[in-house]
């Protein structure tokens, strides 16, 4: 019965005092969480925790969740108990420790299929994320030769056991060159060519180039050719590209040749080598596209024919046709004969002469 008692009278005693406020944790490091524990006596009922720097900041239960500190330093912990007799409070400081100094280095830029060597600045154990493209992902120095662009990230871990990070990036990129489609020109024609992408240029063969060196050079090439183009970033990576030129055949215009006409007389022109034809000058031509125009020209005239083959390609020529005037004709005067005798007709100023009617006439 005594103890009995002893049992009752110490369970009311506990209720009927203010609770006793304490509580428990360990010391971290900055990026973590803590998991605080409370141990206040006296059977408090009420709860109010508050973490400065913490994330959540306040707390209304005996079990918080874990508290993330992402900063180093010293934060005060609050915990405020109470029961029916009322409340206490309690503050206690939290450490939380830095991580140890790191540095990454700069980022990096390399040409495909070449390697860097980084180099992170830190004292403690080194760990590389991802490992793809490092001979080594424990060390400060590993080489690099990933095969596409990367962002590293190293961690270092001190004694204690806190932990930095830094991230540096990989460039691996070539020139994203552009380059001009292909193109056909005519003989005698120059064709544009272009590319982009880059900072610097080489163009090969430069032969019928005006400048291999420049991003859009012209090119008049006698025969078809592909031109390469090797383009440069500003790193000295490359990348390269062809463009075909293709000189197309051209055809050989006739017009045929020159001749004479007598004014007032119509001549068919003969054209030919080609697909379609233009005559110029047009004036007097009955149709200046035809291969055979019909021509009533009154001066002596230079005709000249442009002909096109089926890729357009042309070439000219020309025929010279000279209007003749005609001969000033002189005859000898009318003449009287008795029947059975003759006469002598006479005629000049030409070279050729037709008399008619020919009755009575010996030529």
């Amino acid at each position: 019965m005594p103890e009995f008692m002893d049992y009752i009278f110490d369970d009311i005693g506990h209720h009927c005092q203010y609770p006793q406020v304490d509580f428990v944790f360990d010391t971290i490091c900055q990026g973590r969480t803590v998991i605080f524990r409370d141990r206040s006596r006296n059977s408090p009922t009420e709860w109010r925790w508050q973490f400065e720097g913490g994330t959540p900041a306040v707390w209304n239960t005996a079990d918080p969740p874990p508290i993330r500190f992402n900063e180093p330093g010293d934060f005060e912990i609050t915990l405020e108990v109470g029961n029916a007799v009322g409340f206490s409070s309690l503050t206690k400081t939290l450490t939380v420790l830095a991580g140890p100094p790191l540095e990454a280095g700069e980022d990096r830029q390399i040409c495909p299929g070449a390697s860097v060597q980084l180099q992170a600045a830190g004292t403690g154990e080194f760990r590389w994320t991802p490992a793809t493209g490092l001979n080594a992902s424990d060390r400060a120095d590993p080489i690099a030769a990933p095969a596409q662009s990367t962002r590293y990230i190293v961690r270092l871990r001190n004694e204690r056991g806190c932990e930095s990070r830094d991230t540096l990036f990989v460039h691996v990129e070539r020139p994203r060159l552009v380059v001009s489609d292909e193109q056909n020109i005519c003989i005698g024609e120059s064709a544009q060519l272009e590319a982009g992408g880059a900072s610097r240029y080489e163009w090969h063969p430069t032969e019928g180039l005006n400048d291999p060196r420049v991003p859009n050079p012209l090119a008049n090439p006698l025969r078809s050719t592909t031109y390469t183009v090797t383009a440069f970033n500003e790193f000295g990576c490359s990348s390269t590209a062809t463009v075909r030129v293709n000189v197309l055949p051209q055809p050989v215009a006739h017009a045929g040749r020159d001749t004479s006409i007598c004014a007032g007389a119509t001549l068919q022109l003969r054209g030919s080598g080609g697909e379609r034809y233009q005559w110029r000058p047009v004036e007097g031509i009955s149709d200046p596209a035809s291969a055979s125009p019909l021509v009533s020209p009154r001066r002596s005239t230079r005709y000249f024919v442009t002909a096109f083959n089926g890729e357009n390609c042309s070439s000219s020529a020309s025929v010279m046709v000279t209007v003749l005037d005609p001969p000033e004709l002189q005859l000898s005067g009318a003449q009287r004969i008795c029947p059975g005798a003759g006469a002598q007709l006479s005629a000049g100023g030409a070279v050729r002469y037709e008399w008619l009617p020919t009755e009575g006439l010996d030529d």
